[in-house]
């Protein structure tokens, strides 16, 4: 709680220096699964402690997925989402609802952008070499279950 409220008061301070984007651990699911939520809940009690982690989660949820930074640096917490969502463009990130509490629900682009990953093509299994040749440098995501990996 203490790293979250840093950089919120950092924002608030800097606005035009301090940018934040969300990636997967701001997804509610996520911090259940981890120790943000217990975390809120330890520190400040049950009822108090809630309200807390919802008010966070409340940020979370309008928090931008990508930057662009120069017009020249593409910048998101998971990786490139498939041409399929949002045709490639990066005008689609524009599209994105913007209280996005449930971005899987809400937005396959969404998803994407923070749960994709990179990978290398030395590591990858010969069967992952094939299906990036096949698929334009995209494969499903074996290690995650859920989004792609993508490679040159």
């Amino acid at each position: 709680i203490e790293v979250i409220a840093y950089l919120f008061v950092q924002k608030i301070i800097a606005p035009e220096k301090v940018f934040l984007i969300r990636g997967n651990h701001e997804l509610r699911q996520i911090q259940v699964q981890h120790t943000f939520k217990r975390e809120c809940l330890s520190k400040f009690g049950d009822v108090l402690g809630v309200d807390v982690w919802q008010a966070v989660n409340r940020c979370f949820d309008v928090m931008p997925l990508a930057a662009l930074i120069d017009d020249q640096i593409f910048c998101v917490h998971g990786g490139i989402p498939l041409p399929s969502h949002g045709g490639g463009l990066l005008s689609a990130i524009n599209d994105i609802p913007v209280d996005l509490p449930n971005p899987e629900e809400q937005s396959q682009l969404a998803w994407e952008l923070m749960w994709s990953d990179p990978i290398s093509l030395s590591e990858a299994v010969p069967k992952m070499k094939q299906q990036l040749k096949d698929c334009d440098g995209f494969g499903p995501n074996t290690q995650r279950g859920t989004a792609h990996v993508f490679s040159s």
